[in-house]
């Protein structure tokens, strides 16, 4: 139990580790085949994964994007704050 803790409390206090370049090219080349060769429906799903909510105003769109620590969101595009 006390090895279980510690291997616990190791885990918590190293920071998360990010995707590494292979997994971001991974993911890179699977957005490239949604765009250019997938259906509706595929790119829907994406979509969906990718934004989280998209607000209209005077005609202008801002997607909000989740930001990497998923407890915090970010605006995209013009006058977005980081």
């Amino acid at each position: 139990m006390r090895a279980d803790k510690a291997r616990l409390q190791l885990d918590l206090d190293q920071p998360p580790a990010g995707p590494t370049p292979d997994h971001l090219a991974l993911i890179r080349n699977q957005i490239k085949e949604i765009i250019t060769v997938g259906g509706h429906k595929e790119k829907k799903a994406m979509f969906e994964a990718l934004v989280e909510d998209i607000e209209i105003q005077r005609r202008q769109r801002h997607p909000t994007l989740p930001h990497p620590d998923r407890q915090q969101w970010r605006r995209a595009g013009p006058g977005a704050s980081p």
